[in-house]
């Protein structure tokens, strides 16, 4: 499954676009030539970025956040929502979701409800928060793919993107909390 719909994709936009294809050896070279620096730039900013995430893991970073969401017992949902969604979102910033919720997704329920918020909305509220790694630098991988594609500087789109992505994203789940 995580083999050919990529592949897929990629016969059908060549049978697709085939006309717009280099015609010849030089032409292929002049393409490869041009879009190879945007590749190389993705390539280790992504390499990176799953490298910043095996070290999260390895260094245990939910238990070691355990201790401070368990302090949450008794808060206000409000403070314990604004609280585990904040640790969640910057967590998530490095990792991929469902790294994220493997690192820091167990103890921030645990949290939630701790501070009398129900399972079943401490567990969408979670998902929010940790689905918003897509927007977070350093491991947002699309928006540096993006960004090559569109040749610009990949910082210029992470404003934008934290103002209207991140901090919606993050908000959401605090809305969720409080129902």
């Amino acid at each position: 499954m995580l083999l050919w719909p990529p592949v897929v994709m990629l016969l059908a936009g060549l049978v697709v676009e085939r006309s717009a294809l280099p015609r010849g050896g030089g032409e292929w070279w002049t393409l490869l030539s041009r879009i190879s620096p945007k590749l190389g730039l993705i390539g280790v900013t992504m390499v990176a970025a799953f490298a910043a995430s095996n070290v999260l893991e390895t260094l245990g970073i939910g238990e070691q956040l355990a201790p401070y969401l368990k302090r949450l017992e008794g808060v206000p949902q409000i403070v314990a929502a604004l609280v585990v969604g904040l640790i969640v979102v910057i967590v998530a910033g490095p990792l991929n979701t469902t790294s994220t919720l493997a690192a820091v997704g167990p103890v921030a329920f645990a949290a939630l409800t701790a501070a009398d918020v129900p399972p079943y909305i401490a567990f969408a509220a979670v998902i929010v928060w940790a689905s918003s790694e897509g927007c977070s630098p350093p491991g947002a991988a699309p928006l540096y793919v993006a960004a090559g594609i569109a040749s610009i500087n990949p910082v210029r789109i992470f404003v934008p993107v934290t103002v209207y992505y991140l901090v919606p994203s993050y908000l959401m789940g605090v809305l969720i909390v409080e129902e």
